[in-house]
């Protein structure tokens, strides 16, 4: 009918499509007390993330109209649960999980919006994947749902809640962090978020051998034995991209690589007294446990390790029959 009906058929300008998009946020935000403007600030705040991380002007655009239908799933909930203060039961639990999922639902509905549910259908999922409702984890999550999955734990977290006050600007903020020091939350994202809301960004403590943030990140993960499509997938970027930034790590090293008695690259040896004292350990490695993989691993170990002891709050690397501790 409504096709039949040409006074129906009405185009929205860009402008018209974000006020009628906020409009109906606010609306949706009106189900429950404590989320009053909560769509509208999360979509600003999560725009002015994108914009700080050089984002095109259209996915910055995308992202705060995505930020605005994140939540028209809540309608398909009961505000005995939204409005619930004590602790909900896993039923309850259950229906709250469902809620981005039926977001995605609602804007499929429509070619225009699909996109935008492709978006906020990630907004609750985390990287090491206990988010939901998928559970999906690493490099199956986009950037802009980084972005916007950061965004809304910030906000969520500076407002009331039915069973908690509002948190404090710095407390919301250490609480981040954490998020991204237990593997949960983007990095790069939650920098960007909590500077988009006022927060300072930690002091940059330079790298070892002049490597940058994202090379220290790509060290990290070469070290815990990932491959560079591995690495590409976990940082979002290509797996050529990733390949690039070993060479550079390598090339800030400015050493060569040299030859483990089983013919495997090891890189590299005689750096610092740190590093020539695990070449012997590194041999033993290589006698003891011949396979490929394993002494590819000990190898990257070896790498991490002669860069000092920074990492030191990282979780010990393991390989069979050997404990290798970062502050060690």
């Amino acid at each position: 009918m409504i096709a039949a009906e040409p006074a129906l058929a009405v185009e929205l300008s860009a402008a018209q499509l974000d006020n009628a998009l906020a409009a109906t946020a606010n609306f949706v935000d009106l189900k429950s007390p404590f989320t009053l403007g909560h769509s509208v600030a999360l979509a600003d705040l999560a725009a002015e993330a994108g914009h700080r991380l050089g984002l095109p002007r259209e996915e910055v655009l995308m992202l705060r109209r995505a930020g605005l239908v994140h939540g028209f799933g809540r309608l398909g909930g009961s505000n005995s649960i939204w409005d619930r203060p004590g602790p909900l039961t896993a039923g309850e639990w259950e229906r709250v999980r469902m809620y981005p999922y039926l977001t995605e639902r609602m804007l499929h509905q429509s070619v225009a919006l699909a996109p935008l549910g492709e978006i906020a259908v990630q907004h609750r999922e985390r990287l090491d994947g206990s988010g939901y409702p998928r559970g999906l984890s690493g490099g199956a999550i986009s950037r802009h749902a980084r972005v916007l999955g950061a965004a809304d734990a910030y906000r969520s977290m500076r407002e009331p809640r039915p069973h908690r006050p509002a948190r404090p600007a710095e407390e919301a903020a250490a609480e981040m962090r954490a998020g991204v020091r237990a593997g949960r939350l983007d990095g790069t994202a939650v920098e960007a978020v909590l500077q988009a809301a006022g927060h300072r960004l930690p002091r940059r403590r330079e790298a070892m051998s002049g490597l940058t943030a994202r090379e220290v990140e790509v060290l990290i993960l070469l070290a815990r034995g990932l491959s560079n499509k591995q690495i590409a997938e976990r940082l979002v970027i290509t797996p050529k991209t990733a390949g690039n930034h070993v060479e550079h790590i390598y090339a800030k090293i400015g050493h060569q690589p040299q030859r483990c008695p089983l013919g495997h690259s090891l890189r590299p040896a005689g750096i610092s007294r740190r590093a020539g004292a695990l070449q012997g350990r590194l041999a033993f490695a290589a006698r003891k446990y011949p396979q490929p993989k394993q002494v590819r691993l000990t190898a990257r170990l070896m790498i991490l390790y002669f860069l000092g002891g920074s990492h030191g709050n990282q979780p010990p690397f393991r390989c069979p029959g050997l404990l290798f501790h970062g502050s060690r």
